[in-house]
C-alpha cells in the first residue's frame, strides 16, 4: 500500500472516529482559544503523517541525490600517456582505441600491472580508404 494510500486511510479511519463522537470542527472565522478534544489531537497526526512521509520519500531521495553527484564525471584526457596517474572515470585514446579508467591508475589501457583498471569503450576499427574516388 502506498504511502498517500495509508494517510488517506487514518484520515478516514479520524473522520470516522470524530463523527461517532460527534465532534464538529470550529466554524469559520469563529475565534478559538483552544482545541479541545480530537481536534487537539489532530496537529499530532498530522506531525506523525509528515515524518512517515519524510522518512518513506524524502529521505530516500536525499540519499539518491547524494550518490548521483558523489560520482565523478567522465573526463576526455586525451591520449594515454606514460607516467601519468589517471582518475576514475577518464577517458582515454590508446591504439586508436577509447578506453575508460575504472579506477585511478597509472597502468596502461588493455594490460599492463593492472589490466582491470581500464574497460574498453570503443575499439579500434579498420584502416580507411586512401579517400581518392570519393564524391
Amino acid at each position: 500500500m502506498s504511502l498517500d494510500a495509508l494517510v488517506l486511510k487514518e484520515l478516514e479511519r479520524q473522520s470516522e472516529e470524530w463523527n461517532q463522537r460527534n465532534v464538529t470542527a470550529p466554524k469559520y472565522g469563529q475565534p478559538t482559544t483552544k482545541l479541545t478534544g480530537v481536534w487537539a489531537e489532530m496537529p499530532k497526526f498530522m506531525l506523525a503523517a509528515l515524518d512517515v512521509y519524510t522518512e518513506k520519500t524524502i529521505k530516500p531521495l536525499l540519499k539518491r541525490i547524494e550518490e548521483l553527484e558523489a560520482r565523478s564525471e567522465l573526463v576526455y584526457c586525451g591520449v594515454w600517456q606514460s607516467g601519468k596517474t589517471y582518475k576514475q572515470n577518464s577517458a582515454v585514446t590508446h591504439s586508436g582505441s577509447l578506453w575508460i579508467s575504472k579506477k585511478q591508475t597509472a597502468a596502461y589501457p588493455g594490460g599492463g600491472a593492472d589490466p582491470d583498471s581500464w574497460q574498453l569503450a570503443v575499439k579500434r576499427g579498420r584502416d580507411g580508404k586512401d579517400g581518392k574516388g570519393a564524391a
